[in-house]
């Protein structure tokens, strides 16, 4: 009889009771501190027409070449499970009319949803997991940067988890960061024979998503990259400076990482993520920036 029964899907696993009481703790914690900023819940559905991340994270990009769980319903609509918040996010506050009715609104949402992405299974990563994601919309001003990080130090304070360290960086306007990449191109045809048929294909597609490679064969190679504040506009500079004294202000310690770039297409200006030793290579535990030009 026991034969008859299926083992769970390799990367999906089972949550048990003690182990849902924490998920409770942790959901009910970060449900209490969203008042206190203002934020909203959504709820977000689970399946999304594959075009919304096609057009948002890249086409290129290693969540819609490689990892999301996308299939053909029976209307023929390419349909995929969400492997990340935002761009459904962005989907629901449009249409909603939850950015723009007769003038820009301000809003401040978040979700708690399970998400999927077909990776390699891996300490601390499964091929189904939670995620909390936060939105602030239709605000230009670096005061949202700083919310966001001080909302997540709240966050993390509130759960004890204190072997977390904040790296921040500034990708500039989108402009940018496209001539920046070309500086990225012009340096990495020098090594031309150092890359993978794939990193090759990366190189011509999204250079800056090499700057994170984990490939040790690659460290001398990236470690004399051109810096990218070298290349970013003065008012961007000015605002990560905006940034960097308010977070000393608030007395919340940061280290400036410049090949801190994330792995999608959409963000520009600053960027963050919360890391920890504790997770190997995979150690990036909560991250975001900013994505003016998403919408």
């Amino acid at each position: 009889m026991a034969n008859l029964i299926s083992k769970k899907i390799r990367g999906f696993r089972d949550i048990l009771p003690d182990e849902c009481e924490k998920f409770l703790y942790i959901e009910n914690i970060f449900h209490n501190l969203c008042p206190l900023f203002n934020v909203n819940q959504v709820k977000i559905p689970t399946l999304e027409s594959i075009n919304l991340f096609k057009r948002s994270i890249g086409e290129t990009s290693d969540i819609v070449t490689k990892e999301m769980y996308s299939f053909s319903d029976k209307n023929d609509d390419v349909v995929c499970m969400i492997p990340e918040g935002t761009a459904s996010c962005m989907r629901l506050a449009f249409e909603n009319n939850l950015i723009y009715d007769r003038g820009i609104k301000r809003n401040r949402l978040y979700y708690l949803s399970n998400m999927y992405r077909h990776e390699r299974p891996q300490k601390g990563r499964y091929r189904q997991f939670t995620q909390i994601g936060v939105e602030f919309i239709g605000n230009d001003s670096m005061l949202d940067d700083i919310d966001l990080i001080l909302m997540s130090k709240m966050f993390f304070d509130s759960i004890n988890l204190d072997d977390l360290d904040l790296m921040i960086n500034t990708l500039g306007s989108p402009d940018d960061r496209n001539k920046y990449a070309q500086k990225l191109v012009d340096y990495f045809q020098k090594y031309n024979d150092s890359f993978t048929d794939q990193q090759k294909l990366t190189i011509k597609k999204n250079p800056l998503r090499l700057l994170d490679s984990k490939d040790e064969k690659l460290r001398e190679i990236l470690h004399s990259v051109p810096k990218i504040n070298n290349h970013i506009n003065k008012e961007s500079l000015n605002k990560f400076d905006f940034l960097i004294k308010n977070l000393e202000n608030l007395k919340i310690n940061y280290s400036i990482d410049e090949k801190l770039v994330r792995g999608l297409d959409y963000y520009n200006d600053m960027v963050f993520e919360w890391k920890t030793t504790k997770l190997g290579t995979q150690d990036a535990v909560c991250a975001g920036g900013r994505y003016d030009d998403l919408a």
